[in-house]
């Protein structure tokens, strides 16, 4: 029996990819030496649920406040690598990406010693393949936040009557060597999936003839790999609020294509199997819960009124909730939104290390790697020398909120633009009580007191956002621990 093993992590880039879906008829899209590119067939598939909901053409291959549907269409490149190690990349239109390794192994299944033996090399070559994977994406400059927690993929061709749940556990959390192993919960349709947090194994019903359970394996793979995808960019967007605020990729992602009561129905559309299997993964990933907390707190930022209807018209054709807006409705441009972020993380900061001796070199720290992950160098320059963020902090008296200077500082890498600009993004979010601002007196030569601005904390979005972004700082401490 040919068994394959799958090592996958799925990320998240804030622009929207145009893909020729077109071409889903085809064999192979634009061949390329030692590789394969197709179109994937089942994201055409929701793509055309979606349009047929609401009630549109399938046009063009960039998703859109009108016509949010072309953000499933995708494609996928294989190509086989050294021992005979299948790579896959699925790109989808939305901006979600996946890579994933596979190999495929022989294995007895009358023999259980077969299975234990699988069991204990699988831990090895899941190693190998995360590293590989790593490597590429430090390559690519993809940060932690972006970027899902590893899964994997197991596929028997045919049932087993013998499998016991300690052996599923063993080969679905390989990477989890002296862990205690998440439970797996079952779900039966054609085929048995068993499912938990580190991945699937999955037992595939046998058809009546080798080429159609070929035809079978292969379709039941296109799909679970496709759930895949989108439940963990689901975790991966609403646990982020960093992706939140990047214009209209950000609208559309959170509250159509990643919105899982839209998936759920696309999905379903004519296709009980296909939503099936998606809501039980669904489950195992708690993002529901995460998405209920999004929305709920969600203030539209970036979005004019007739943006807003329209957004408002299609959840509703798609069958899906409408988000609570908050009291006043807020546009605001990607860098206002991040200075509000600015100010969130630098408050948390300070509650936890206002005293300590290391104050301002551990805010300047966290900070600059918060807003620049994977630029070294703007980090280095954001918190250091005469114009970082530390030096900044350690010349005034009072040490809360943050100044102008220390919001070009920390931002211009990202976003540009000079000194007069942020002074007007601070003027705007003045304007409208977001913020607020006061003098504190300033150590040494020249001017004697500095300006610093803080969170207006009223509404419930900002507080939402101070509990996100607190919960996001916490996680990026303790991985710093952890090197």
């Amino acid at each position: 029996m040919r068994v394959t093993l799958t090592l996958g992590k799925v990320y998240l880039e804030p622009e929207f990819t145009p893909i020729q879906w077109k071409r889903a008829d085809s064999r192979g899209a634009g061949k390329k030496v030692g590789s394969e590119e197709h179109v994937i067939r089942e994201g055409v598939k929701l793509a055309t649920n979606c349009s047929t909901l609401l009630g549109t053409e399938l046009e063009g291959s960039i998703p859109t406040v009108d016509n949010p549907c072309p953000g499933f269409l995708g494609r996928k490149v294989r190509r086989v690598l050294n021992d005979g190690v299948i790579w896959e990349e699925r790109i989808y239109s939305s901006g979600l990406r996946s890579i994933r390794l596979s190999r495929v192994v022989e294995v007895n299944p009358g023999h259980s010693s077969d299975l234990y033996r699988l069991a204990s090399e699988w831990p090895g070559m899941a190693g190998e393949f995360k590293k590989t994977i790593n490597d590429e994406l430090v390559s690519r400059r993809i940060p932690n936040t972006r970027a899902s927690r590893f899964f994997t993929e197991v596929y028997f061709p045919a049932p087993l009557q013998e499998m016991s749940v300690d052996l599923v556990k063993e080969l679905i959390s390989p990477l989890k060597l002296k862990m205690r192993k998440p439970d797996v919960l079952e779900h039966r349709l054609y085929d048995t999936i068993f499912s938990s947090v580190d991945g699937v194994l999955v037992m595939m019903s046998l058809g009546r003839s080798r080429q159609v359970n070929k035809k079978v394996r292969k379709r039941v793979r296109g799909m679970l790999r496709m759930n895949l995808d989108l439940v963990l960019a689901q975790k991966v967007f609403y646990t982020s609020s960093s992706l939140w605020f990047h214009g209209e990729w950000s609208l559309i992602n959170g509250l159509m294509l990643l919105n899982p009561e839209v998936v759920r129905n696309v999905t379903g559309w004519r296709d009980a199997t296909f939503r099936s299997t998606y809501s039980h993964l669904l489950r195992n990933f708690d993002v529901e819960k995460r998405f209920r907390r999004y929305i709920e707190g969600f203030w539209l930022p970036t979005l004019d009124l007739k943006k807003a209807f329209r957004i408002s018209v299609n959840l509703f054709r798609l069958g899906a909730s409408q988000p609570n807006v908050d009291d006043v409705l807020v546009t605001l441009e990607e860098r206002e939104c991040s200075i509000l972020q600015a100010l969130a993380a630098k408050e948390f900061l300070d509650g936890r290390f206002m005293g300590r001796s290391d104050y301002a070199g551990k805010v300047a720290e966290i900070l600059c790697l918060y807003f620049l992950h994977g630029n070294s160098s703007a980090i280095r320059e954001c918190r250091e020398g005469r114009d970082g963020i530390a030096e900044k902090l350690k010349a005034r008296e009072e040490k809360e909120g943050l100044s102008l200077p220390e919001i070009v500082s920390l931002l211009s890498p990202l976003y540009g633009g000079d000194r007069a600009e942020y002074e007007d993004a601070l003027k705007k979010l003045l304007r409208l009580n977001l913020v607020r601002s006061r003098r504190v007196g300033r150590k040494g030569k020249g001017s004697k007191t500095v300006r610093i601005y803080e969170l207006v904390a009223l509404r419930r979005s900002l507080m939402l956002l101070l509990d996100q972004v607190r919960k996001e700082m916490i996680l990026l401490i303790q991985r710093r621990a952890q090197h």
